[in-house]
């Protein structure tokens, strides 16, 4: 396996993830669930996360083949994580940093600045919906949904979507729902993650 050598800016990105005790998200492909997550350790070959996977998930999201860590704007992938008690460990290599993330124009916003999106609800042209953004590219946006709500299906049109800085416009779009997947929070109560790209 290559070595992981990351670029400036990746490091200096994780450093702060693990100054600044950001949430990180992390997900494996055998279970629907993207968990929330902080790094606690931080070396050239390796990121150490807080371990916050239930149990009762514990061996199916190990299961998976493919594990996407996601930390501010970037995103890493590997096939295999450690489990090492209060801990997981994300191996970094050569491949790790997917390369659509690099493409597209990502924006990080500081823990202190309120992000929203507010959306037209589709189906009665009327209600204005606001949900916390948690992720926003040049692409599009991931938020978070109550679990329960039946509105956000894959396929879905948005026709006005706009992202809140604030309180302040900082975007304005149409746009569609790609997917609606579970997510635990860091105390472990269930969230719906709805991404939806923008019609640009």
């Amino acid at each position: 396996m290559a070595q992981f050598t990351p670029d400036p800016k990746v490091q200096a990105l994780l450093e702060s993830c693990l100054r600044s005790k950001s949430l990180v998200l992390l997900s494996g492909n055998a279970l629907p669930i993207t968990f929330q997550s902080v790094i606690k350790n931080l070396d050239s070959n390796n990121i150490a996360l807080r371990n916050t996977i239930k149990p009762k998930f514990i061996r199916q999201f190990l299961s998976s083949q493919e594990f996407t860590l996601q930390a501010q704007m970037m995103r890493f992938q590997t096939n295999s994580i450690l489990s090492g008690g209060d801990l997981l460990i994300f191996p970094l290599l050569a491949n790790s940093v997917i390369e659509e993330t690099r493409q597209a124009e990502r924006f990080s916003f500081s823990s202190n600045e309120k992000v929203t999106a507010e959306i037209i609800n589709p189906y009665d042209s009327e209600t204005k919906l606001v949900k916390n953004v948690m992720d926003m590219s040049a692409t599009g946006i991931s938020i978070r949904a109550s679990i329960h709500s039946k509105l956000f299906k894959p396929g879905l049109e948005i026709s006005a979507i706009k992202v809140m800085l604030d309180g302040v416009i900082y975007s304005q779009n149409s746009g569609c729902v790609i997917y609606n997947r579970h997510l635990l929070d860091l105390n472990g109560n269930l969230h719906a993650q709805v991404g939806i790209k923008f019609n640009l």
